[in-house]
């Protein structure tokens, strides 16, 4: 028996597992993002090459895996679909786009990190925005193959975020 502890499913087999899933994912994206999937299926193969692609090519996040680099293989698409089918729609404006605080009126501990995929001037900002708040102890972390999701499920996120995250909780910053 092959479990597959992602999708909480058994298969007989690890071919029954990868075909099933595709299969999902492909009629979970055509029903969910019936736009998306025609302008893309024509285009790549299935729904998950499809999803990779629009997220690394999403020119709000800079066009080049700003939004996720799963086309690189940084995240496995099932993972990041997974991430995207809990996420609310609706953000509002004013959280990313609303005009500076001008900062604390002393400093916050501070960890951030930069996903550089998104670009030089993210990369700024996540530094201006840390530094702002966290003056020179806050600690800031380029991940530069990364984009915005692969931060929380990229391949190596335990690696490169979620152990240095339970260091610096821990006083190890």
């Amino acid at each position: 028996m092959f479990r597959v502890e992602l999708l909480r499913a058994d298969y007989a087999s690890q071919e029954e597992a990868a075909q099933k899933i595709q299969a999902g994912l492909n009629a979970f994206y055509q029903s969910k993002y019936g736009d998306i999937w025609s302008r893309h299926s024509n285009d790549v193969q299935t729904a998950g090459q499809a999803l990779a692609d629009i997220l690394y090519s999403s020119p709000a996040f800079g066009g080049q895996g700003g939004l996720s680099a799963a086309r690189s293989n940084v995240s496995d698409v099932r993972v990041v679909a997974q991430l995207l089918d809990t996420y609310d729609r609706w953000w509002p404006g004013a959280a990313s786009q609303g005009a500076a605080t001008g900062g604390p009126h002393g400093r916050l501990p501070v960890l951030a990190f930069a996903s550089g995929n998104m670009g030089p001037a993210w990369t700024e900002q996540v530094h201006s925005g840390a530094k702002q708040f966290g003056g020179d102890k806050a600690t800031i972390i380029d991940l530069p193959l990364h984009g915005h999701i692969d931060l929380l499920v990229g391949r190596l996120a335990a690696e490169d975020v979620f152990e240095p995250t339970r260091r610096w909780l821990m006083g190890g910053r």
